[in-house]
């Protein structure tokens, strides 16, 4: 530490800087398991804030994965020193608040499952609302949530219910194309034509419609692969599926692709 402040742990999706004074503001993020790669880049302007957002004679200044550096802010403290920061609010008075700095990735709260998206999360900010927290004070956070809305755009933030919902911390929803994540192999589905002749086509299509994804892979083109017409019986659910005539996979059952059913007994 140095002064007697302790060094701080780097948020989610960050590491630190090779010099170890700062985190890295990196704008692409990989959910943990999962090949759900987000990508806020289109959103980020590495020198200016986001347009204002103006509630209750508040004014709010957000940046996409960045910190707007002194000499192109417009965020000042009571004290007329330029806040290097992420999210910023402008007081009645004219100076700023440090709404949070330090920027980390999660998955997207209090949302239900069928919603997509991301949480940013900037912590870090000014030490406040003591009379909320047993009269300690807490730092100032932002969430932004981000929600995947292929027809959206870029969109624009808003605030979430009452913006404070929680003391000192302020939240965000952002509707945008790139809050989706890009798309992959997870977001197609394989659809296997009939045996004939020793061949069958294999045919791609996205897994949902409108797709939930951007960008990333395209469909794959139609494959034609060596088949055999099996006498294998499959299960009520699902389905004989030929891997391009590897005789150790040609008769395998497998569950039938979302959207599909199957009675089972043998392919007519």
């Amino acid at each position: 530490s140095v002064s007697g402040v302790p060094c701080r742990l780097c948020g989610e999706g960050t590491v630190p800087t090779a010099d170890r004074t700062a985190c890295t503001l990196n704008c692409t993020y990989t959910l943990p398991g999962t090949s759900s790669t987000f990508d806020f880049s289109p959103l980020s302007q590495p020198s200016f804030y986001t347009p204002p957002i103006v509630i209750s004679d508040h004014i709010y200044l957000l940046s996409v994965c960045n910190q707007v550096p002194a000499k192109n802010t417009t965020c000042y403290d009571d004290e007329g020193k330029p806040l290097v920061t992420s999210s910023c609010q402008i007081t009645p008075d004219g100076y700023g608040i440090d709404l949070g700095n330090l920027l980390a990735y999660a998955p997207l709260a209090d949302y239900a499952d069928s919603v997509t998206g991301l949480d940013m999360i900037y912590t870090g900010g000014l030490a406040g609302c003591a009379r909320f927290y047993n009269k300690t004070d807490v730092p100032r956070q932002t969430v932004i949530h981000f929600l995947c809305d292929t027809t959206a755009g870029k969109g624009i933030p808003v605030p979430k219910g009452a913006l404070e919902n929680k003391m000192c911390v302020y939240e965000f929803e952002w509707r945008s194309l790139y809050a989706c994540p890009e798309c992959s192999m997870d977001d197609v589905e394989e659809v296997y034509g009939p045996c004939v002749n020793g061949k069958r086509q294999i045919h791609y299509y996205w897994a949902d419609n409108p797709t939930q994804c951007h960008d990333g892979i395209k469909l794959p083109p139609t494959r034609i692969v060596n088949c055999t017409i099996t006498t294998l019986t499959c299960p009520a659910g699902m389905y004989v599926k030929d891997d391009g005539g590897n005789a150790a996979d040609e008769e395998t059952c497998v569950a039938c692709p979302g959207g599909t059913f199957r009675l089972g007994g043998r392919p007519r």
